[in-house]
């Protein structure tokens, strides 16, 4: 196990719901999904919570 730092940006795209993910160092992007606790509910095209 390696420890990596790996920058990345979170941006809010409809109050508190919705953040669009990017890793600064790969270019990989993803729209996902928050709970009122700011918990993961949906992460496209890897997992979804239920």
């Amino acid at each position: 196990l390696r420890i990596v730092k790996s920058p990345q940006r979170y941006t809010c795209l409809d109050e508190d719901r919705r953040y669009l993910y990017e890793s600064l160092r790969s270019g990989f992007r993803r729209e996902i999904e928050v709970d009122r606790e700011g918990l993961v509910v949906t992460y496209p095209d890897f997992w979804q919570r239920i």
